[in-house]
């Protein structure tokens, strides 16, 4: 017995999707870990600047205190 051709082309094709399929969800990994790092690195930036703005603000603090004893308004 012999396949009809386009049974055989269908299961070509089916093969071909397949692979398809496990490239793009490869590609989809890869990118997911990717976006993971770069969510990280925006949170560890957030974080940074949170610092940066209390140590602004304490040596704002510092420097009106300081200005406050030398008689700054005199």
């Amino acid at each position: 017995m012999t396949e009809h051709p386009e049974r055989r082309h269908n299961d070509v094709e089916l093969a071909m999707l397949r692979k398809d399929v496990e490239l793009l969800t490869d590609r989809v990994s890869e990118l997911t870990n990717q976006v993971s790092g770069l969510v990280r690195a925006w949170e560890t930036a957030g974080y940074i600047v949170s610092v940066v703005k209390w140590v602004a603000g304490l040596a704002s603090a510092a420097a009106v205190v300081a200005a406050a004893l030398k008689g700054f308004g005199k």
